[in-house]
This record gives C-alpha cells, sequence and structure tokens, in this order.
C-alpha cells in the first residue's frame, strides 16, 4: 500500500528464459509488436509501459483520511 512501483523490464526477464520479448514505449508499437509475437515459436513477453496512476485509497491514506 502507499508504494510507487519502479519500471521493470518483464521482457528482459523473459529473454533471460528463452522466452521473446519486447519493450513497447509508444502506442504505434503495440501492433507491429503483436504480429511479431504472434509469429513467434516461442512464448513472447510485450512489456507495455503505461502511465502510472494512484488508487483512490492510496491517495485516500497519503492524504490521512485513513486515521
Amino acid at each position: 500500500m502507499a508504494c510507487e512501483l519502479r519500471r521493470t523490464r518483464y521482457d528482459q526477464i523473459a529473454k533471460g528464459f528463452g522466452c521473446g520479448g519486447e519493450n513497447i514505449t509508444k502506442l504505434s508499437q503495440v501492433g507491429p509488436a503483436l504480429e511479431r509475437a504472434f509469429r513467434s515459436q516461442v512464448p513472447y513477453v510485450l512489456n507495455v509501459n503505461v502511465q502510472g496512476a494512484r488508487s483512490p485509497f492510496t491517495q485516500w491514506q497519503l492524504d490521512g483520511r485513513g486515521k
């Protein structure tokens, strides 16, 4: 609760296990990456970076309303 997760390169972790993977940073990259993933002959991870957002509960706690 009330933590910020760091960006983790799950695509690189997957490659370490012999899988395929890509890091997606732009919406325009999703379609072509999906095509490569479906053509791949191995499990494939698309690590899609999205903008983080706090949950309403976390913000409520941080604002001190949970006391």
